[in-house]
């Protein structure tokens, strides 16, 4: 039986609600994709930073369809965001040079 409003919003007053199923996945994995971004070289804030957004768009863009290793396929996922953001900087880097 589904908990009536009123109980939904003691829950949520009491603060006995349990976490989204997300919020527990990016608890559990954030730790070891941090590990894994500076073990790919990334500084320890960019790691941060890059976890963090990897998190977010998995949320957005997660297909219905069943992945078997949700760590690796997070792992691809800010991997190739680290890449990207290297790029990008190095490009931004390129232009900014005062020879231009």
């Amino acid at each position: 039986m589904a908990p009536t409003a009123s109980a939904r919003a003691e829950e949520t007053s009491v603060g006995e609600r349990p976490l989204p199923e997300s919020v527990e996945a990016y608890i559990e994995l954030r730790p070891g994709l941090l590990r894994f971004l500076m073990g790919f070289g990334v500084a320890r804030d960019d790691a941060e930073d890059i976890a963090h957004d990897t998190f977010v768009k998995s949320l957005r863009r997660l297909s219905p369809t069943r992945i078997d290793n949700i760590f690796h396929w997070l792992c691809t996922c800010a991997k190739n965001l680290a890449i990207t953001r290297y790029h990008r900087s190095r490009r931004e880097l390129l232009f900014s040079r005062d020879h231009w």
